[in-house]
């Protein structure tokens, strides 16, 4: 239990650091539309303190939004973002390499999404 408790709180950090710059990165570039998807993600994902087993979940489940969340910006609002904005999908630095990995590692081995989709999604 220990060991899934450091990995949930590497995780949630790596989390909430992408979290944070990816709203700060894409609002400014397209306002309006983002104020309703971060409700919904609210909405869907609410900050309940429950074990450490369900906000592990919890966080996968986050995972998957965002994965969502990140194919939606880029296909539907490809040209008003600026190339250098989609920094989150090509994990070029450490900490955001880091991130990549262990979401592919959780969704493989919880084969919610097959490796090959896992690799396209954040290259």
């Amino acid at each position: 239990m220990e060991n899934v408790v450091e990995q949930y709180s590497m995780f949630h950090r790596a989390l909430v650091r992408f979290e944070t710059e990816f709203f700060q990165k894409i609002k400014p570039s397209v306002p309006g539309p983002l104020t309703s998807v971060r409700r919904m993600h609210e909405i869907m994902l609410p900050n309940d303190e429950d074990f450490e087993m369900h906000r592990v979940d919890r966080v996968i489940r986050k995972v998957v939004f965002i994965i969502g969340l990140t194919e939606w910006v880029v296909t539907r609002m490809g040209p008003y973002v600026r190339p250098s904005e989609l920094w989150w999908v090509r994990a070029k630095n450490r900490s955001i390499g880091l991130y990549t990995s262990m979401v592919r590692y959780s969704l493989v081995a919880l084969r919610l999404e097959p490796e090959d989709d896992m690799g396209r999604c954040m290259k």
